[in-house]
């Protein structure tokens, strides 16, 4: 299977390789460039990410979200996202399990990283 690495190099870039894991070795499949800016690594990416939808047979696990324009509003700006259903559902489950369960998520994190 193939992925994107990203890798310094001894003038101080970054660079991006689409590369093959295989007998323990890393097979570069296609060098995309180096950047020394974010906005040159993000497009180094981009372009990583197409080239791999394009020359391997491989799909990837999730997809390429589509963007739901009906939801994307004027002025409207993202403020976060909580995980409070998933840390309630596990704390559950652990609770039925027998397993001990932790006060905040912070200390559930905490305990088990």
């Amino acid at each position: 299977m193939a992925s994107i690495r990203k890798t310094k190099t001894a003038s101080g870039a970054t660079a991006v390789q689409v590369v093959r894991y295989a007998h323990e070795r890393i097979e570069v499949l296609k060098h995309m460039g180096s950047a020394h800016d974010e906005a040159g690594l993000a497009a180094l990416v981009g372009a990583a990410q197409r080239w791999y939808a394009e020359h391997t047979a491989e799909g990837t696990l999730f997809g390429t979200p589509a963007v739901d324009t009906a939801l994307v509003a004027e002025g409207v700006e993202f403020l976060g996202a909580t995980h409070q259903l998933a840390y309630s559902t596990l704390m559950a489950a652990a609770k039925q399990c027998g397993f001990p369960v932790f006060v905040t998520p912070t200390e559930f994190f905490e305990k088990t990283l």
